[in-house]
């Protein structure tokens, strides 16, 4: 098992920045955590300077290690210090987001039952008591 951190640029355009698990399969690379990277042109003072986004690549999939063809890729190379060092906090702010998701539950009938009453009790004590 490999286990570092990598940029591939893909045929389609796509550049990913991902951890290479595998490579040990003639045709593909096992890779986890892929997120597709974006510049973002800014304008400063200086002039023009270009700033990295990171965005999941592969939403909604449930497998945590994917395949990749390697005639796919048009290169492959390790990734920056720095570039490891985003990534490696965007992928655990993503994680974290994630199990948060999944340890989230929906508020009981009761609970609802009780949000609605004191939300009344908050509207009626509102009302003003004197008549005109």
């Amino acid at each position: 098992m490999i286990d570092e951190n990598i940029i591939l640029k893909l045929s389609s355009g796509e550049e990913i920045v991902c951890r290479l698990v595998g490579d040990e399969h003639p045709k593909t690379f096992e890779i986890s955590n892929p997120l597709m990277v974006s510049a973002i042109p800014k304008l400063t003072r200086d002039g023009v300077e270009e700033s990295i986004s990171l965005r999941r690549w592969i939403h909604f999939a449930d497998e945590e290690v994917f395949s990749i063809n390697k005639h796919s890729v048009i290169v492959k190379a390790d990734a920056s210090t720095g570039l490891s060092q985003f990534y490696e906090a965007c992928v655990l702010r993503m994680l974290s987001e994630e199990e948060d998701w999944i340890n989230h539950r929906e508020p009981t009938s009761e609970e609802l039952d009780e949000i609605e009453w004191e939300e009344a009790q908050a509207a009626y004590s509102s009302i003003s008591k004197t008549i005109h």
